[in-house]
């Protein structure tokens, strides 16, 4: 599923908030504030995906412990509304009243030139997917999201909003979307005390990499990376996790690359 799966996954040590002796984790603040809901939309591949086909992982945290509730895919994002209507929204409001938590990572990559014949095609999918998707689902969630006392939103982005390869301008402005996009939520919902904060992860080991020879991946990260290496997908979950903290309750409109240097190293 991708970087943030390992949030519900792999929620370990040093963010074991079991352990009162764990000095890294010692916020009472961070305790007493129970997150009771968490959603992350993230997507199968390109070759499953249709136009706003996010792959939905619901997830409920009670007392900061993670239970896995229901893993669906949709078509539409009214479809996705009538489904948490109809299943799962009465469960969740009756229970917990509120969304606390909204991250968008959902993606998908479709190389094209310019010229391609079927052009529109790849830019119509990729942007619904990439930036359309994530402003509707925000939209959505909104109503729960302003009911709670720590709503965060985080949307996922990438290096190539930063900067741009070829072969692949509809992914590359659908990605520059999401941070303009972040960035003016930010400013609008800063008044309802919702943070909206963007990740930009650079090369990590996901499915979208996995075909990559490793001898390439090396080659790439020895030349262009400063730390040398691809990252794993718990470094851009743990980042983002960040963002959802109360130590990041002043934090808006931030755009973090977890990229190993990539983004800053010119020679």
């Amino acid at each position: 599923i991708g970087s943030i799966y390992f949030l519900a996954r792999k929620y370990e040590p040093p963010y074991n908030l079991e352990s009162e002796s764990n000095e890294k984790v010692n916020n009472e603040n961070f305790k007493s504030q129970k997150i009771r809901s968490f959603i992350l939309f993230d997507s199968l591949s390109e070759y499953s995906i249709s136009i706003l086909a996010p792959l939905v992982v619901l997830y409920l945290l009670r007392d900061l412990n993670f239970n896995y509730l229901d893993l669906t895919i949709i078509t539409t994002v009214s479809q996705l509304v009538a489904l948490f209507s109809m299943r799962y929204w009465g469960k969740i409001t009756d229970k917990y009243g509120l969304i606390d938590i909204l991250i968008n990572n959902a993606g998908i990559a479709l190389p094209t030139s310019i010229d391609n014949d079927d052009f529109e095609v790849y830019w119509d999918k990729t942007h619904n997917v990439l930036l359309k998707g994530q402003a509707i689902l925000i939209r959505e969630c909104l109503p729960f999201i302003e009911k709670s006392n720590t709503p965060r939103i985080v949307n996922i982005s990438s290096t190539e909003g930063l900067g741009a390869s070829p072969m692949h301008s509809p992914y590359t402005s659908a990605k520059h979307g999401v941070i303009g996009l972040t960035r003016s939520l930010a400013v609008e919902l800063g008044k309802k005390g919702i943070t909206v904060n963007c990740i930009c992860p650079g090369p990590i080991n996901t499915a979208m990499t996995e075909k990559i020879p490793d001898k390439d991946k090396e080659i790439y990260s020895k030349r262009r990376v400063p730390l040398r290496r691809y990252g794993d997908p718990e470094e851009v979950a743990h980042a983002t996790l960040n963002f959802c903290l109360p130590s990041s309750s002043f934090i808006t409109g931030a755009v973090l690359a977890v990229d190993g240097g990539l983004t800053i190293k010119r020679a």
